[in-house]
């Protein structure tokens, strides 16, 4: 079983083991908001098992942001080139640099953009004016920071932990 670990402000820091959880109430390091009906019982003492925790400190994050990484820009194009709209399996899709890196074009996210196989030939190393194409949308720096990208995989690994999700759903009533 897996727990939910929220910061003293409440916000969701990670998906940690139930068990490490467990370590964490006992030692004073934190404090369970919610419990699982199991137990794990000693001879002397029975504990219910966390299911949402709140850490007794600050967690301070550092955010640094997405890299613009082959999944990333795929994933933020939705598979589609954008150039010709056609939308392909990422195996068949390429990442094309508007500014060539010939011409000193690097890999942000305003210069790196999905691109079937054909556009990205057409296109070569020109930039989309020199070889008469043109962007379907307008690039612009990613929004979402690494803090949204955690809470986002947390709640993905919630929803296939489906005894957590109950449990979680009504610490996560803000995201």
């Amino acid at each position: 079983m897996k727990t939910l670990k929220l910061d003293s402000t409440y916000r969701p820091i990670g998906v940690i083991d139930c068990i490490e959880a467990l370590v964490m109430c006992i030692v004073g390091k934190a404090t369970a908001v919610e419990e699982y009906e199991e137990e794990i019982s000693s001879p002397s003492v029975t504990f219910k098992i966390p299911s949402v925790i709140v850490l007794k400190t600050v967690v301070k994050f550092i955010s640094t942001g997405f890299r613009p990484s082959r999944s990333n820009i795929l994933w933020r194009d939705r598979n589609q080139c954008q150039y010709c709209g056609i939308v392909e399996p990422p195996r068949d899709m390429t990442i094309d640099h508007v500014t060539p890196r010939s011409r000193g074009g690097e890999n942000t996210w305003t210069n790196l953009v999905t691109c079937c196989k054909r556009c990205n030939q057409k296109k070569g190393s020109r930039t989309p004016k020199e070889a008469h194409m043109s962007l379907l949308c307008h690039l612009h720096q990613y929004p979402i920071t690494s803090q949204h990208l955690k809470v986002y995989t947390m709640l993905v690994q919630a929803y296939y932990v489906s005894s957590c999700r109950l449990h979680w759903q009504n610490n996560l009533v803000f995201l």
